[in-house]
């Protein structure tokens, strides 16, 4: 076998990319059967065709895998509470999510956008641009923390191997990054001209650039939230 890990190197690492427990059971397996494939072609062509079936089938295959074994992982190790807390930053989120979709289809209907409706008055929407998405993050943070702190598996594992455990926490980090995404563009979307236009002089005047910041019409809205 380690005959055929260096007749295929860049394959053999590129293998890698699947689950380790999948990996470790079938590895042998595929880098067997690719070298049978390729020992019956006959001429360039058809190896070709086989590495071409290979490179188009190894993507989907990886991404299976990858989301059975981080299914599993989610149903059979991951506690309740992290998630049950995932589920609800999650559902805290969708008034958002439907908000911008509404919006996208009214234009591509009507022509014209929601922003005349309710959804974009106040309080509707401080609560579904801001207080929402601030108690999902919130949530998302704490949970993360709890999660960080307090070890309920069966091995007792040091808090750091437990902080950068993304098998476990990727449910929390998704919704926390978008929430926290949204509260940064609700914040800061005015902002982008006080950094973009010059980079090297917003770098090298970080306070003159800090006030141009919190001069912006977004930013003070954000801060009177």
């Amino acid at each position: 076998m380690k005959n055929i890990r260096s007749r295929f190197p860049v394959y053999t690492t590129l293998l890698h990319l699947y689950p380790k427990p999948y990996r470790e059971r079938y590895e042998d397996e595929i880098l067997q059967t690719t070298a049978d494939l390729l020992d019956d072609t006959t001429n360039t062509v058809d190896k070709f065709a086989t590495w071409s079936r290979i490179a188009i089938d190894l993507p989907a295959n990886m991404c299976r895998q990858q989301l059975r074994y981080v299914g599993g992982i989610m149903i059979n190790e991951t506690p309740n509470y992290l998630k049950r807390n995932s589920l609800v930053s999650g559902l805290l989120l969708l008034p958002f999510i439907l908000a911008i979709v509404a919006n996208g289809l009214s234009k591509v209907i009507t022509g014209q956008g929601l922003y005349h409706s309710w959804l974009w008055r106040l309080p509707a929407l401080c609560i579904w641009v801001l207080y929402l998405p601030a108690l999902a993050l919130g949530l998302a943070l704490a949970t993360y923390f709890t999660y960080t702190v307090r070890d309920t598996g069966k091995v007792c594992r040091p808090w750091l191997q437990r902080a950068i455990d993304l098998k476990h926490v990727w449910s929390l980090a998704v919704p926390a990054a978008i929430a926290f995404g949204i509260l940064f563009l609700v914040g800061f979307h005015d902002s982008a001209q006080c950094w973009v236009q010059n980079p090297a002089h917003a770098v090298t005047h970080l306070h003159q650039a800090w006030q141009c910041t919190t001069n912006t019409q977004s930013f003070q809205a954000f801060t009177r939230f």
